[in-house]
């Protein structure tokens, strides 16, 4: 059983580390070189998701993807706002 649950954890570790090296490859990280928050330099996958997660102060990369309905609320409310200022023109 104990070889059974070791196999089950490290499988879902390498699914989560997939999955959060998919997110970093999609983060552009020329800002964080232009402002000299990252070494100008080309970071392997591994080593690009710890320095993001300490600049980010995050656990996982993964939490960016999470649904934030804050967010989603003023940016919906934004739109309306600006659709009706266009109609009252």
């Amino acid at each position: 059983m104990q070889a059974k649950y070791d196999a089950k954890v490290e499988e879902i570790r390498n699914l989560q580390s997939e999955d959060e090296a998919n997110v970093a490859q999609q983060i552009d990280s020329s800002f964080l070189k232009e402002h000299h928050i990252l070494e100008n330099r080309r970071y392997p996958i591994r080593e690009k998701i710890v320095k993001l997660r300490q600049i980010l102060k995050m656990s996982n990369l993964t939490q960016l993807l999470d649904f934030n309905p804050q967010v989603s609320y003023r940016l919906a409310e934004r739109k309306i706002k600006v659709s009706l200022e266009l109609l009252l023109m």
